[in-house]
Order: structure tokens, then C-alpha cells, then sequence
């Protein structure tokens, strides 16, 4: 459940059968993340690429393109984490539809999850994919990044984290990757990405 300083931000809309629209707060912060007195979170890490349009000049990636993007892939897992709780998200004028066993995530009892630690551009690392975009932003002067991607997931206290991970990792990932690479969460977070693509 939503910490109480978190209720009025997670939610506006409450349907009929009782489900809100959940939203993250800052840094994509949901349900109870103060385990680490006890059992921890557990962070799990991914890389994907981002290109960015150049043209958004007060818009600096660390900064204020990364957390949006981060709060957003929270914000994407909620569904699949809280499923009695959170309504499906809207995307491109449709629910999305869970992500193979997503729903199998609730059984395990996550009790909270957090964009935290902050997602890093690999400085070092050039993009692998090429950018070719529509015909409305094919010639917008863009830069791609690699990015190191990671997010936070808390687990009961009475249950040691390490007999939940391994199916808690894979459809995790593989839910991020769906949201990245169908450009959902591109569209839900900062206006000057361009493209995202999951890379593991």
C-alpha cells in the first residue's frame, strides 16, 4: 500500500470497481520503500539507448530528461506489481495489456518499488542502433546515449528476496523492454526523447 504522504500524488481517478490511476511520486517511488532495515531492495539493472532531441535546450539529460524517464518506468510497472490496486495505463488512446505473466508479480507480495539509484549515460559506450525516425523528426538534430538503467523492488520483510528474484528479474525486464521498445514510455515521459531501445 501507498505510503500516506504518497496518496493524493498516486492518485485522481478511482473507477468503479475500486482501481485508481497510480502515479509514482519523485524519483518513481511506490508503496513501501523502507525496507532496508530489514530486508533491502533489490536493484535490478538494465541498459537501453536514448536518442535525444537536441533542440530542447533547457533540457539537460541528467538532469531533467533521465528522472522523467525513470518515473515513468515506474510508473509502467505499477500495474503489473498492484494489479487489484492500479488501473492498466492509457497509452496511445488504449489500455495496455499485461506482459505475458505480469500478473504473476502481485503473488509475490512486492510491497514497493523506486526508480533509485539514478539511471547514468555510459559516456564511453556508442549507440549500436541507428536512429531513423518519422518523417516529421528524421532531420532533428539528435544524439544518442547509452544509458545505465536501474530500478528498485522491495520485498516483505519475512521473505528473503533471494526466493523471489529470479522470476521477479525476468518479467521486470522483460516488461521495461516492451514499454521501451514499443516507444510507450518515450511518449509518457520527456518530449525530447526520440526513440528508446532496450538493449539487456
Amino acid at each position: 500500500n501507498a505510503a500516506p504522504d504518497q496518496e493524493e500524488d498516486e492518485s485522481e481517478n478511482d473507477d468503479s470497481e475500486g482501481k485508481r490511476e497510480c502515479k509514482s511520486n519523485n524519483g518513481g517511488v511506490f508503496g513501501d520503500d523502507r525496507q532496508s532495515s530489514k530486508n533491502g531492495g533489490v536493484v535490478l539493472r538494465y541498459r537501453y539507448e536514448l536518442v535525444q532531441d537536441l533542440s530542447y535546450l533547457d533540457s539537460d539529460l541528467t538532469e531533467d530528461i533521465l528522472p522523467l524517464l525513470e518515473e515513468a518506468v515506474s510508473d509502467w510497472l505499477l500495474p503489473a506489481f498492484f494489479p487489484d490496486e492500479c488501473l492498466e495505463i492509457d497509452i496511445f488512446g488504449m489500455r495496455r495489456l499485461q506482459y505475458g505473466n505480469l500478473r504473476g508479480l502481485q503473488s509475490v507480495n512486492i510491497v514497493g518499488l523506486s526508480g533509485a539509484p539514478p539511471d547514468l549515460p555510459l559516456d564511453q559506450e556508442e549507440c549500436y542502433y541507428d536512429y531513423s525516425g518519422s518523417s516529421s523528426t528524421r532531420d532533428v538534430e539528435h544524439e544518442c546515449h547509452v544509458v545505465d538503467g536501474s530500478v528498485t523492488i522491495y520485498f516483505p520483510p519475512n521473505r528473503p528476496a533471494s526466493t523471489l528474484l529470479s522470476a521477479t528479474t525476468l518479467t521486470t525486464l522483460r516488461s521495461i523492454q516492451d514499454g521501451m521498445n514499443s516507444q510507450a514510455l518515450a511518449k509518457m515521459s520527456h518530449p525530447a526523447i526520440l526513440q528508446l531501445t532496450f538493449l539487456e
